[in-house]
């Protein structure tokens, strides 16, 4: 059986891997990095973590505290670039977070070498989270959705295209205690 897959493969064999050659920009800089971590979990806003290690702690705090802090804020390009079709893939959100990490352990016990960490994490999440503001309570009377969804989303970083399958007009929908983002999630259920 073939479910959706319109490609054929022997057994044993896999599809030929298509490398994916990422890049991160901060307010327009690109970004060097050791680990990436991008996901968006069911009825949520995507997050992200990007993590770059440093080899000592002389070298961490070469980039200063105050530095580092500043990206708090900034705004978040990552692109994904198949190496092999040229497919390309563009996320973008913000920096909510940055967490240094930096602790050395000279014990080395049991022969081991000494433990270190030396590392900053970047944490963010993407656009919808501007979405995800204050609780408040709207009423909207006799609106079709996609009015509706136009109206939460007006002051957005992104533009919103509603396009829904009921076109019919709500007589009665109302954001009770919710932000946008909570709001339109539960009128999409």
């Amino acid at each position: 059986m073939n479910f959706g897959n319109s490609h054929t493969y022997q057994t044993g064999t896999f599809p030929p891997l298509n490398p994916v050659k990422p890049k991160v920009r901060f307010d327009g800089e690109e970004f060097l990095f050791e680990s990436l971590l991008l996901e968006q979990t069911m009825n949520s806003c995507h997050h992200f973590e990007i993590v770059r290690e440093y080899l000592s702690q002389d070298e961490l705090w070469k980039e200063t505290p105050e530095k580092l802090m500043s990206l708090i804020g900034a705004r978040t390009l990552i692109r994904f670039e198949h190496l092999t079709s040229k497919d390309s893939y563009e996320f973008s959100g913000w920096v909510t977070d940055v967490r240094i990490d930096a602790w050395e352990d000279d014990e080395t016990g049991s022969g081991f070498l000494p433990h270190r960490s030396n590392r900053v994490r970047i944490i963010g999440r993407g656009d919808a989270m501007s979405l995800d503001g204050v609780p408040s309570m709207h009423s909207f009377i006799d609106r079709q959705l996609a009015d509706i969804v136009s109206e939460v989303t007006r002051e957005a970083y992104f533009k919103v295209e509603c396009n829904p399958r009921y076109k019919g007009i709500l007589p009665y929908a109302v954001q009770y205690g919710e932000s946008g983002f909570e709001f339109l999630n539960r009128l999409s259920r």
